[in-house]
């Protein structure tokens, strides 16, 4: 047993010159040319037996393993790694700090404990590598900045050149003033038609006091006009629709400037969002009231909608 971890703590291949890949005759030549007969012994018992090579090569790639692995954690100075291990399985570290150079965190010693000294080691490489690719992050950001400045500039001042003759162009648009004179509203309940069609089915209209309305009923299959009505706010009327589907729009306001300009620039313009179908069921025909103020419990939705639309 003991033996055979003397042999572990060495790297015979490396006293010997040769890969661990060399052909047997190849290692049987380096032994025979090796001029320590102590190690010309513990090769010829280990590489040259096959079981015992089989055996020895696992842990020796083992070893090498960990030699790189503590390198790249610039342990090849800790106490643990001496000897004859520390002598054939030290790798160079890729990190090791310039003389001028204070020693980076990852490189010192934090503790004499093996296991809290190597994790501390390992995360304070971590925080090096996070704080390295910060920095080259930052820098590829102000290079970019600093190549895109020119451009930005010269973007502006062409800007600014536009703008300037484009102000001189253009004059100051003067604002519409709606000088339409106010005219007498039509009475509660007048009726415009659009259709030759019969009125038959009942339509009752319900507002509150503040705002006059005028409702129109819009065909659904044609977007034609079918009729519109004038109702007073805080009054109600009741009329004859001819059948069919519509859509309800209305506008609304406090001062009349006639059909054309409506309730003028105040106007507010609105419509159902339910399709209303006035229909002859051979029993009875359908109709509908039309409550144009919020109401407890009440299934008419509305929206907004502008003069275009309307």
């Amino acid at each position: 047993m003991l033996m055979i971890i003397w042999w572990l703590m060495r790297d015979l291949y490396k006293r010997l010159g040769v890969s661990e890949s060399a052909s047997t005759n190849e290692i049987s030549t380096a032994i025979r040319l090796c001029n320590d007969s102590a190690l010309r012994i513990d090769a010829s018992e280990v590489l040259l037996n096959e079981n015992r090579k089989r055996s020895y090569d696992k842990i020796h790639r083992t070893l090498e393993d960990i030699g790189s692995l503590r390198a790249e954690f610039c342990l090849n100075n800790s106490e643990h790694w001496k000897d004859n291990i520390a002598t054939d399985y030290s790798k160079e570290s890729p990190h090791k700090a310039p003389s001028n150079q204070p020693t980076p965190a990852h490189e010192k010693k934090y503790s004499d404990n093996f296991l809290v000294n190597f994790l501390m080691k390992l995360f304070m490489w971590c925080v090096d590598l996070v704080i390295q690719l910060l920095k080259g992050v930052l820098a590829g950001l102000l290079e970019f900045a600093l190549r895109l400045l020119p451009l930005a500039l010269i973007v502006v001042i062409a800007w600014f050149f536009i703008d300037a003759n484009e102000t001189k162009k253009v004059e100051k648009q003067p604002e519409v003033v709606f000088e339409q004179p106010e005219l007498t509203s039509p009475s509660n309940g007048s009726v415009r038609k659009w259709t030759s069609a019969s009125s038959l089915a009942p339509l009752s209209i319900d507002t509150s006091p503040g705002s006059d309305y005028l409702v129109k009923l819009v065909n659904a299959n044609t977007g034609q006009d079918v009729l519109d009505v004038y109702v007073k706010g805080g009054r109600n009327i009741e009329l004859k629709v001819p059948l069919g589907s519509y859509h309800i729009k209305y506008a609304s306001g406090e001062k009349w400037y006639g059909y054309e300009h409506l309730f003028g620039p105040n106007t507010g313009y609105s419509k159902a969002d339910s399709l209303f179908r006035f229909e002859d069921t051979g029993y009875q025909v359908t109709g509908y009231t039309l409550t144009l103020y919020r109401v407890t419990n009440g299934n008419l939705r509305t929206k907004n909608i502008n003069k275009s639309q309307f």
